[in-house]
């Protein structure tokens, strides 16, 4: 939705071929329809999108684009979390993904052979990559980094969260799951009120106009809902369930894992593990005005030990004088005897 023939060519379909408004409103406008976390808030904001780009003059352009990707099923179905199963995003990654496979490149060779003819196509590479994609492919393995101490550990980023981080204020609890403050809302209590405009944001309703339709999916954004689910652990010959946190934010889904996860899945190893890292993960970063009081000081410093050192320097000039005066004394007393 940048305007280049290679995302659609929506640009001709823009009233004034102007291309600030697709940076401006229209790619904000399609990042907020993916950042959705329900169906029903994917609807309600295609509506608020439909109003802001109809009172801008954008009715062509609003019709070609709702007519693929917002009415057409099963394409309007592009939400991060539309599948409902974290780390399986809406994109064309695994496509392409597949596509490499099949071909290799410069560093891999690809599971099947380019340029033969037909015949020897359906009768020898097409075995091979049904094979390659269904018999050497089965029960794959998922790794999921939030179960992984070591790394939450080495990520300052996360270090920096956690020590800001107050149980009492910035976590609670709600329907068998927790409630936990974002990055940019800590220290700020999880209130009922803040609640309810979430709950209402995951069930498409919204009661401001469309001028303020980010609203809708920031206050998702502001809490993030963990809970806890069983996955299937293999220790040797053994198989039982383990115990995963899961979040419903977009970090969560397309990298498995996020902060407010790792905080509630490692909690009690934090409080173990954690303050080993004093001084160094855990440091907050100077500001602007902290370093430029401590220039200030340096210089201040520097003042100081110039003007100790012209006074030692004068002192010593002084004693220098006083005891070239008091020899060329003792000299004349010497002439005069």
């Amino acid at each position: 939705m940048d305007g280049k023939d290679g995302n659609g060519g929506y640009f001709r379909y823009r009233s004034s071929q102007n291309k600030e408004w697709f940076l401006r409103v229209g790619e904000p406008d399609v990042r907020l329809l993916y950042g959705c976390y329900t169906k029903a808030m994917f609807v309600t904001m295609s509506l608020l999108i439909k109003q802001a780009w109809l009172q801008d003059g954008e009715e062509r352009l609003w019709l070609v684009f709702s007519d693929s990707y917002i009415y057409n099923s099963p394409f309007n179905n592009w939400y991060f979390s539309c599948s409902g199963i974290p780390g399986c995003v809406p994109d064309n990654n695994p496509t392409e993904n597949c596509n490499l496979d099949l071909k290799g490149h410069a560093s891999m060779e690809g599971v099947v052979s380019m340029r033969r003819g037909f015949q020897e196509t359906v009768q020898l590479e097409l075995p091979k990559m049904i094979h390659n994609h269904s018999s050497l492919r089965i029960c794959p393995r998922r790794e999921f980094p939030v179960l992984n101490i070591n790394n939450a550990l080495s990520n300052e980023c996360f270090m920096q969260y956690y020590a800001l981080f107050d149980w009492t204020v910035d976590c609670c609890t709600s329907d068998h799951s927790l409630l936990v403050n974002s990055e940019h809302r800590l220290s700020q209590p999880i209130t009922p009120e803040r609640i309810q405009t979430m709950r209402n944001s995951l069930n498409g309703v919204f009661e401001d106009d469309f001028t303020k339709r980010s609203d809708m999916v920031q206050s998702c954004k502001d809490i993030h809902i963990v809970r806890y689910t069983q996955i299937p652990e293999t220790n040797g010959n053994h198989h039982h369930l383990g115990m995963m946190c899961v979040c419903n934010c977009v970090q969560f889904f397309e990298q498995q894992y996020c902060y407010q996860s790792l905080i509630v899945q490692h909690r009690s190893e934090l409080v173990l593990r954690g303050t080993k890292i004093a001084g160094g993960s855990t440091k907050k970063k100077k500001t602007k005005k902290e370093l430029e009081r401590m220039n200030m000081m340096v210089a201040l410093d520097s003042r100081r030990k110039y003007k100790k050192t012209t006074k030692e320097i004068e002192r010593h000039t002084k004693t220098n004088n006083d005891l070239q005066k008091m020899i060329q004394e003792k000299e004349q007393e010497l002439q005069d005897i």
